[in-house]
């Protein structure tokens, strides 16, 4: 063999040595993306599995007839709260969804007549309660003025004879402010005296009924007449 021939196959063998060496390391570059690319296709499944278990839909209520005390619970407590930014749209959803079953407006507008049940059932979150329930009334008002009316008698009855409902006596003051504001401002300034007649008023609500009346209708005090009438109606107790 000549040196020039051993020369050339010299050559050949490390062409080929570096050949497979570069060959090695690409497939192995390979392999890693390819791995980095399933890792990457599992994260973003699971991220998607995740974002679809969380999406809020709208809650779904149990049939009136089969409604007991823990469901009560369950869809008062779990009404958005007015004042959280951004829940304006799901509240009123919560609440459209709820009056559509008259059966259980009815419920928890009766359940808010009596502060025994409301204890009973809320516990401590009772005060949390009844003001969303107050939200919910102001929703539905207009097509529940007579049921309102029937617990606003009961809540009139709680603040004059039993002092240790603690809060009642703003909770009567509500309830009557969203009784009223569900006329028109030209029909309580009309009709005061009948109305005073239905929830049974009494001078020692004074100060509940004048609040609910200026708070429900606030042009009516810039009705002078009505006003004074107003005023002394209230503070004489003659109707």
């Amino acid at each position: 063999m000549t040196k020039k021939l051993f020369n050339y196959l010299i050559c050949v063998v490390i062409t080929l040595i570096i050949t497979i060496l570069l060959y090695g390391m690409k497939k192995k570059h390979v392999n890693e993306n390819t791995k980095q690319i399933e890792v990457n296709f599992e994260t973003e499944n699971k991220v998607k599995s995740t974002s679809a278990n969380n999406t809020v839909t709208s809650p779904t209520l149990p049939e009136s007839k089969q409604i007991i005390s823990d469901d009560l619970k369950k869809i008062v407590l779990n009404i958005s709260s007015a004042n959280q930014f951004g829940f304006q749209r799901s509240r009123n959803e919560q609440f459209e969804l709820i009056a559509k079953d008259k059966e259980l407006t009815i419920k928890l507008i009766q359940l808010f007549g009596s502060f025994d049940k409301l204890k009973i059932l809320f516990g401590e979150e009772q005060a949390i309660a009844r003001v969303k329930l107050l939200d919910f009334f102001e929703y539905v008002k207009n097509d529940y003025s007579n049921e309102i009316l029937n617990e606003l008698k009961n809540i009139q009855i709680e603040h004059a004879f039993l002092k240790k409902t603690q809060g009642r006596d703003f909770d009567y003051r509500d309830l009557a402010r969203i009784y009223f504001s569900s006329f028109s401002e030209d029909y309580l300034r009309n009709n005061l005296i009948f109305e005073l007649k239905n929830i049974n008023y009494h001078t020692r609500d004074n100060w509940i009924i004048a609040y609910a009346i200026a708070h429900s209708h606030p042009n009516l005090l810039k009705d002078r007449k009505f006003t004074l009438n107003t005023k002394k109606l209230l503070e004489e107790g003659t109707i």
